[in-house]
């Protein structure tokens, strides 16, 4: 009970990390600021190195207290999901997938993704196209599975990760608030973001 405590414990911390990490920067500017984005890629790179690293010691002191030869045999590519070349395959075709809804609404409406911050483009398809999707696999994924599955199972662990990732989107219902969206409309966005991840 105590290293399932431990573990699902860890899981949310990682979680908190990652999404805290995001603030730890002065928030006077929107958060899709060049320089704002900037600072959150920096943020989110360092908190996806280090996760892996607390999943070693992790995995180590867990490795521990088996007694079994294949579960000292763990190593840190094994615990993230890295079995042979293949296995990062999948991830990215469903990254791929997960983003065609954005793309096919460019195409079909004719509206630019993001058409309010024209200046900004690239630092913003580099941040939304390529480390928000690599550090959330990385973390959400590689990291968070092995720590939900050791305390929870595999069955519950494929139910649970998508809700640690849709709940550590919630941050987003802040920002929509500020902008005086109708909590309605918040409501809806987030429910629609859990369900979708």
């Amino acid at each position: 009970a105590v290293v399932s405590t431990q573990s699902t414990g860890s899981a949310l911390g990682l979680a908190v990390l990652y999404v805290s990490s995001l603030y730890i920067w002065p928030q006077k500017l929107h958060r899709n600021h060049p320089t704002v984005v900037k600072q959150r890629i920096f943020s989110a790179v360092v908190v996806t190195i280090l996760s892996p690293l607390y999943l070693l010691l992790w995995g180590t002191q867990h490795a521990a207290h088996h007694t079994t030869q294949h579960a000292a045999q763990h190593s840190l590519a094994l615990w993230i999901g890295l079995r042979d070349p293949l296995s990062a395959v999948f991830p990215l075709l469903l990254v791929i997938l997960l983003f065609l809804g954005p793309l096919c609404q460019h195409l079909v409406l004719r509206e630019s993704i993001f058409s309010d911050y024209d200046g900004c483009k690239d630092v913003l398809i580099f941040r939304n196209l390529i480390v928000a999707p690599i550090t959330e696999e990385v973390v959400f994924r590689g990291c968070l599975a092995p720590l939900v599955f050791s305390a929870l199972g595999w069955n519950i662990t494929v139910a649970t990760l998508p809700l640690f990732f849709g709940v550590a989107h919630i941050h987003h219902a802040c920002g929509l608030y500020r902008q005086g969206q109708p909590l309605l409309r918040i409501a809806a966005s987030l429910l629609l973001q859990t369900c979708f991840t």
